[in-house]
């Protein structure tokens, strides 16, 4: 059953669903399509490196031939870009192969933690902007990130879990531990 909901207006557009549902991991295109249909979403996001653009027709490579563009919108996302400038030539391309200037922004430099880069992505934003592209960016806030954090050290996706952690211990409450260190129920 569908909820109510007032229109979902992006730029020039309105949707009557604010969900937007990826195209990757499905084991086939029929369960990618039937998932589409039965979600009610109008936005469907295509990572390019899982779009074919040689012309060559691979049902498995080009979920752009199975996506109904009638009836979907296929927002081209950025993943698996590392910074500002490859994100921007991703979305060129894009538009190139016939897509919309609508791109799904993400910059991830590290790729092992997917962490979004805020200062890569707003370039991105601001050229991507300047050439008419409606933006749909993921990220975290900036009041996440630990001072001094850089590349090469722990993302700050670890440290978060870690204060989650700590904050989900501090809901059960104290800790009570045996002579044996092994922890007692209060």
């Amino acid at each position: 059953r569908k909820m109510p909901t007032e229109p979902w207006k992006i730029g020039d557009r309105e949707f009557q669903s604010r969900l937007l549902v990826g195209t990757g991991k499905f084991p086939s295109v029929s369960a990618m399509q039937s998932a589409l249909d039965a979600s009610g979403t109008e936005i469907v996001t295509v990572a390019l490196r899982r779009v074919d653009l040689t012309g060559h027709k691979d049902p498995q490579a080009d979920m752009l031939e199975e996506i109904d563009q009638d009836k979907y919108l296929v927002l081209a996302n950025t993943s698996g870009a590392m910074n500002a400038e490859e994100a921007v030539r991703l979305a060129r391309l894009a538009v190139a192969a016939g897509l919309p200037k609508w791109v799904k922004l993400e910059i991830h430099p590290d790729p092992r933690y997917l962490l979004p880069d805020p200062i890569e992505t707003l370039k991105a934003t601001e050229i991507l902007a300047k050439e008419g592209f409606t933006i749909l960016i993921t990220s975290m806030p900036i009041r996440f990130w630990p001072s001094g954090w850089r590349k090469r050290e722990p993302p700050p996706s670890c440290l978060l879990g870690r204060r989650s952690d700590r904050i989900a211990a501090s809901r059960r409450g104290p800790r009570l531990r045996s002579s044996s260190n092994r922890r007692v129920s209060p």
